[in-house]
């Protein structure tokens, strides 16, 4: 990833704040209260029309650079949800942790639905929202970062780990707060390292061995 770049953003690199979608709605639902049914409809409102208007002010040569970096983020982020969520789920086996890596779901399935929601369909509620975030942050990156790599995948994943840490201990009223921070940590390294990893090689894979153009940003 090279390749010569310049100043400023580029409409494909500013569609690339819109992967941050959901998980904005939902830091937004959980700092106001409002029911993340009402934040995730202003965000896919705002959201689709200006990818329409950013779209529709894209060259022909950016929105082919889009597209690749849209699947180089789209196959790296189904590999570092992967590696975020078996590595979350490892160190709990190992360790005997209280902690359960997976009961964000039902939080998430709840903030949708209502605090008081039960049934199967709320578990699988949160755990589209946990894949659409994770998706949806991997498109962000490969369209926000110039040269995709483990070091800035990363620094990236503790940027979300940050937010993560701040928000999830009081919402979801955890009780092992230190065995969340561990298991936290650890997960967000791997999908990090992962995503970083595996779009540089899908990217110089589709370049056919050259270097990968980069959308500035």
């Amino acid at each position: 990833m090279r390749g010569s770049t310049r100043r400023g953003a580029s409409p494909p690199s500013r569609l690339g704040i819109l992967g941050f979608g959901s998980g904005l709605a939902l830091v937004a639902s959980i700092l106001s209260g409002i029911s993340l049914a009402a934040t995730l409809l202003v965000v896919v409102v705002a959201g689709t029309l200006a990818a329409r208007s950013l779209w529709a002010r894209t060259t022909t040569e950016r929105r082919a650079l889009a597209r690749r970096r849209l699947h180089a983020g789209a196959v790296a982020g189904i590999a570092a949800l992967g590696a975020y969520d078996l590595s979350r789920w490892v160190l709990v086996a190992v360790l005997g942790f209280r902690f359960g890596p997976f009961d964000a779901f039902g939080g998430f399935g709840r903030a949708l639905w209502g605090a008081g929601a039960q049934g199967w369909w709320v578990e699988a509620t949160g755990v589209a929202i946990h894949l659409a975030n994770g998706l949806g942050f991997a498109l962000g990156y490969t369209l926000l970062v110039r040269r995709p790599g483990p070091a800035s995948g990363i620094v990236f994943a503790l940027g979300l780990e940050a937010a993560m840490v701040a928000l999830y201990p009081h919402w979801l009223r955890i009780q092992a707060v230190d065995e969340f921070l561990q298991v936290s940590m650890v997960g967000h390294l791997a999908y990090g390292a992962t995503l970083g990893w595996v779009s540089r090689a899908v990217l110089e894979r589709r370049d056919t061995g050259a270097p990968a153009p980069a959308v500035d940003g």
